[in-house]
Parts: structure tokens; C-alpha cells; sequence
């Protein structure tokens, strides 16, 4: 489901038919009032959930329920405890309030001595945490969360090579991105971008 709402969510932001999150309901398009009140907004929560720990975010979600059962609720009161527990889910609040077209892109790597540094570039000066994924020749992945600054457009990370094969961002549509295709990078072989590779 998460591919074929990436691919969806590509189509309606080329097409501008996309609407911010806290566009009240009844305004939502009839395409938007699946994919942004819960596809767009369930995809940010599931990505902070990742970040921060799928049992700490549960554990606070159904706390919140519990203490707000039979009264009114206010989203952002929700996103403030949030970003209390996880600081770098801070950007969710304006996020919500407007219709975004946040890229990650994997600018360049270059080996040195037996680290791998890897540029990443973001086109937002929001705060937002990426994920980071590598794997070997051979299927072994291993995930790595990365922070990045307010006004930090271009982010530098360096790894330990060993046989890094391929480099992933955001792998599975885990974040509604404007663009998917400039998330992956070959580190050797015949798929590897050879500019690219000329920098290592």
C-alpha cells in the first residue's frame, strides 16, 4: 500500500491537486480526503513512530486517548507532547499547515580510506529527520536515523564502507516526498551513476 500511495502522492502534487493536512474536513476533495486525512497523516505519524520507537509512541498515543476520552480535542496539543518525547518530530506542527513539497536527495558519496562519505541534500529548512538505509551485495541492510537542522540544506554522513553495495533514503515511501527517484545511490557496479562514482 505504501508504493502505491507514493506513486499517488506524486501524481496529485505534480498535478496541484494536493491539500495541506489541517484543511478542515469537509473541504477535502474527494481523492484528498483519503490520501491526506489518512494516508499523508497516518505515513508522518508511522515515520515518527519508526524514529522514536514504535512502543514509546504507542504508549504515548493511547495515554493521550485515555486522559482526553469525552472531551474536545485539539491537534496540536497532541503534536506539543509529541515533540516533548521526540524532539525532532518539532517540524510537524507547521508542517501540518501547509502543502508541502519536501525532497530528500542523495547528492554524492565518496570513499575515504574505509568510510563512506555521503552528502545528502534536503530542500526545506525545516528540521526533519531522514532515514538512512545500506546494503550489501549480498541483502544485508542496516538502517541508520539522521538529523539534520533548521536552515541545514546539505548534510554530510560518513559510514564504514564495509561493502556497502547500495544507498537508500527513505526506503518504501516511509515519507511523502515530492520526489522518490534521486533516493537511491549504486556505490560500485554497472548501475553506479558514473559522476558519481568518479567521486569515490
Amino acid at each position: 500500500m505504501l508504493d502505491r500511495y507514493g506513486l499517488a502522492y506524486q501524481y496529485i502534487m505534480s498535478q496541484n491537486l494536493d491539500q495541506k493536512i489541517d484543511e478542515p474536513f469537509a473541504v477535502l476533495s474527494n481523492f484528498n480526503d483519503m490520501a491526506i486525512s489518512s494516508f499523508e497523516t497516518g505515513s508522518l505519524f508511522s515515520y515518527s513512530a519508526d524514529k522514536m520507537g514504535e512502543e514509546k509512541f504507542n504508549l504515548l498515543l493511547r495515554n493521550y486517548i485515555a486522559e482526553n476520552t469525552d472531551k474536545q480535542i485539539y491537534p496540536e496539543d497532541f503534536l506539543d507532547k509529541l515533540a516533548k518525547e521526540e524532539s525532532s518530530t518539532s517540524y510537524l506542527k507547521g508542517f501540518l499547515k501547509q502543502k508541502n513539497r519536501v525532497n530528500f536527495r542523495l547528492k554524492n558519496f565518496r570513499v575515504n580510506n574505509d568510510s563512506l562519505n555521503i552528502k545528502i541534500v534536503k530542500n526545506t529548512d525545516e528540521a526533519i529527520p531522514v532515514k538512512l538505509e545500506t546494503q550489501t551485495k549480498s541483502g544485508d541492510k542496516t538502517s541508520y536515523w539522521i538529523e539534520t537542522e533548521e536552515n541545514e540544506r546539505l548534510k554530510t554522513v560518513s559510514l564504514p564502507s564495509e561493502d556497502i553495495y547500495k544507498i537508500t533514503l527513505n526506503n518504501d515511501y516511509i515519507f511523502p516526498e515530492a520526489n522518490y527517484r534521486d533516493n537511491f545511490l549504486y556505490t560500485k557496479g554497472l548501475f553506479s551513476n558514473a559522476k558519481k562514482s568518479n567521486l569515490s
